[in-house]
Formats: C-alpha cells, structure tokens, sequence
C-alpha cells in the first residue's frame, strides 16, 4: 500500500442502509470530499453529520443532470480547455447517449446534439472537480446509470482513480463491480452456488411464486388513473407556476436544460399511470397462453431498462437481441416473451420504457410469440430448450436452481455449468467462479448488514490506494 492520505467520493446513496456505510466509513476517519445524492440525502446529512464533519462538498444528482453548477478556475492555469476529445472517453459517452433516455418526457426530445452539448459540459465539469478535490478513491452505492456518472467513471478508468460500485439484486445479494462493470473478488465475499442456497430452496419448492404473484397484484387500476387526473387539475388550479426539483426530465428549453414545472410533471405521472393502465390491456390483447409442446426458447423481459439492460448491456437493445436468436436458432424453434410482472406498476422514476409500437412490432414476428403474463415462469424455465435474459435477471439463479441452460446478455455475472454468454465473448474475458458474492443485503433489513459491508470497504481502500 502507497504512504496516502484516502480522499473519497461517495456517490448517490439516497436511502437508509447506504447511509449507514457512509456513517461507518467517516468513522473511520477517512476525507470525505464529495457527496452526490438527493434531497433525501442531503436531509440525513444534516440530521446526523452536522456536528461529525462538514468539509466535504454535497451536489444533488437532479441538478447535476440539468447542468446546474458553478465552475472554479482550473488549478493549472496552462490547461484552458476541457479533454472532450480524449478518445478514450467515446465509449462512455455512446452509453450517456444511449441512457438520456431516462431525462426525456418523450422520445425524441432531446436531440442528438443537445445529449452531446450535455454530455460536453459534463466532462468539463467532472474533469475540473476531480482536479480541484484529488479524489483517491469514487464509491457508487448504486450500479452508475445517470448519464453523467458514465462520465465519471471514463475519468476514473483514465487518470487510474480506483472506482467500486456496490450492486445489490434480489438473488445473489451484493458485489463490488469497477469501471467496466467486472466483478471485484475478495473481501469476505463468498462463490455464487453457496451464497444462493436459500434461493435455489425457494425456487425449487415453488416458494418463490408467491413474489411473482404480489408483483401482479400490485398494478394500476382504473381508480389510480382518475386519482393522478385528479391531482393534475389540483395542479392546474393552485400550483401550476410552481418547479419540480426532484424530477429527471433536464429539458426547459432548445439548448436550454433546467428543472419541469409542476403542473407539467404531473401531467407526466398521469401519463405513466395510463401507460401502465393502457399497455397492460394491450399486451393482453396480444398475449397467448404457451403451447408447451413446441419446442421454444424463453425469453422473460426486465422490468424497464434502468441498469439491468442500460449501460451494463449497451449497445444492445431487446430488437438486437431477437434479431440475433431468431437467425442462429433452427426454424423449428418459436421464442416466447414473457413481461415482466412489475411493468404494469406504478414506478415512476423513468420514462415509460415500453409503448404500444413496441409490442406490436414484436406481435407481427415470425415465431415470437408474447406469452400470458399469468402464465407459470418456472414451468417455461423448465419446458424450454434455454432461458436468455439479462444477467442480473433473477430468472439466471432460478435456470440454475431447475438445472436449465441460461444465455445472458450484460456483463459477465455468475459462472456456472448452465450459464454461458449468449453472444461470443473475446478471449480475454474469460469469467471464473470466484468469492464475489456477500451476504449482506439490504432486503434483509438487519442494520448490521450496512456496517459490515463499510467495513469491507474500508479493507478495499485501503488496498487500493
């Protein structure tokens, strides 16, 4: 280990459990010179750090994605520009292109040109701050999936700044992933099979089942809609004039990038809750029961796009990924599509991630086939020749528990003998089973779990300074 002070950077943990690691991790007595989070943050700060310590600077993630900051003068006075150009940044910058969809109300409103002028500005910015505070270390309590943290992280991975980012699913508990969302083994962490016991118990004994059929329970209804129409004409009527600063749409104006008015985000939330009211008819409409007897491929659908599809799978997109299965798999073989049972919810964190064009531009191929969203998941694990799916999918530990092969799309995640990439991989990425897995979780709800990943953090510092 280096003779260094550690600077660190602790990057959008808005709940809870990811400030309790924060706590234990200024305990430690490390600097801590940046925070990023939301008003939810910044409100536990100010609760519980007030008197501990106050040097670091906090920037809130919904103004840092409408451009909202101030800029200090360059410590090398020589160096006047930005390093926009640095070629080693295009890759991030494809993906920040790809995931502004979550900052538009629309397709298509942002453009081309404004996404790049955004995406300039973030470098800009980002380069200047890392140069003023001299970060060591950048934690993400979060897989990075706003667009400027794709920035961030190029930077990192260019000046060598050791980057960790904490990604917790519903299946295989928590792992620490860097820059190029690989996984990072050690620190108490344990192999995937022995770490998934308990899942693989549940799956097996169909105990699972009972979650599948909450999240079905648990969709928007007719009196929800009248509900959002209803707070959209309150809106009108008494607070219309009035900024949302906590929402993700960044567009005010052509070039012009600030916070939504009030009356027009929820105009947006009544929106979403009629998509989601509207589109559940639709693919029921277009939706079958499944033919067991054919032979089939599965294929269950993410809820949304947000880190399991974008930036973990960019470029892909689902029409990439049928297009691809429906020319290497024989003519005989149909893929069934089955949506996944938190679509219809009421999520609104994202723009609407599916829409009417979608589904029926899936329904007209030939050989894909939309299943009942009722219909038993499991049973199409089971019955068919393999499951693809992302792999942070849960459907990738439930293949492994009923002994089905599993071919992911995403970054490499789990080695077993009935997982492999469904898409050729280069030689160098070659994926071995290792200890990456932890038991600590945050759906465990147990307020140890927090301390003892800061601790492992702490260990990973300390390594990596």
């Amino acid at each position: 280990m280096q003779n260094k002070n550690p600077n660190l950077w602790l990057m959008r943990f808005n709940d809870e459990y990811g400030f309790n690691m924060l706590k234990s991790i200024i305990q430690e007595k490390f600097n801590i010179s940046l925070i990023t989070g939301n008003s939810k943050t910044l409100t536990l700060l100010n609760k519980h750090l007030v008197k501990k310590q106050k040097n670091f600077e906090f920037l809130d993630n919904n103004e840092i994605c409408i451009l909202k900051f101030k800029f200090k003068k360059r410590v090398n006075s020589k160096e006047k520009t930005s390093n926009f150009f640095n070629n080693k940044y295009y890759k991030a910058y494809y993906t920040a292109l790809q995931i502004m969809e979550r900052n538009e109300r629309f397709s298509g409103e942002l453009s081309f040109e404004e996404r790049n002028y955004a995406i300039y500005k973030q470098v800009e910015f980002w380069e200047k701050k890392i140069e003023e505070k001299k970060p060591t270390n950048v934690i993400f309590f979060d897989i990075p999936h706003t667009y400027y943290e794709q920035i961030i992280m190029a930077i990192c991975e260019e000046k060598k700044i050791p980057f960790m980012s904490i990604r917790e699913t519903s299946f295989a508990k928590t792992t620490f992933l860097n820059t190029k969302f690989k996984l990072i083994p050690g620190y108490g962490g344990k192999k995937f099979n022995k770490v998934n016991q308990v899942y693989f118990h549940m799956v097996k004994n169909n105990k699972q089942k009972d979650i599948d059929i909450e999240l079905n329970a648990d969709q928007a209804t007719i009196k929800f809609v009248v509900k959002m129409l209803l707070k959209v004409i309150y809106t009108f009527l008494f607070t219309k004039y009035k900024k949302y600063t906590l929402g993700y749409f960044i567009k005010s104006n052509y070039f012009e990038f600030g916070e939504n008015s009030f009356l027009n985000e929820r105009f947006q939330q009544f929106l979403y809750a009629w998509n989601c009211l509207s589109l559940k008819l639709t693919y029921k409409r277009l939706s079958k029961k499944p033919n067991f007897k054919n032979n089939f491929v599965y294929m269950p659908l993410i809820s949304g796009y947000e880190c399991a599809l974008h930036p973990v799978a960019s470029p892909l997109n689902l029409f990439i990924i049928l297009d691809y299965l429906l020319k290497i798999l024989p003519k005989t073989h149909n893929i069934y599509i089955k949506e996944h049972p938190s679509q219809f919810r009421f999520r609104y964190h994202q723009r609407f991630s599916r829409s009417k064009n979608f589904y029926y531009k899936i329904a007209k191929m030939k050989r894909v086939k939309f299943i009942d969203i009722n219909a038993d998941h499991y049973k199409l694990i089971s019955k068919s020749k393999f499951v693809v799916g992302s792999s942070t999918s849960s459907a990738a530990v439930q293949s492994v528990a009923l002994k089905k092969k599993y071919k992911y799309y995403g970054f490499h995640f789990v080695s077993n003998k009935y997982i492999e990439p469904l898409f050729k991989q280069n030689s160098n990425d070659v994926f071995r089973d290792n200890n990456f897995f932890h038991e600590e979780w945050s759906y465990k709800n147990s307020s140890q779990d927090p301390v003892s990943l800061a601790k492992k953090i702490i260990l990973w510092v300390n390594d990596n300074l």
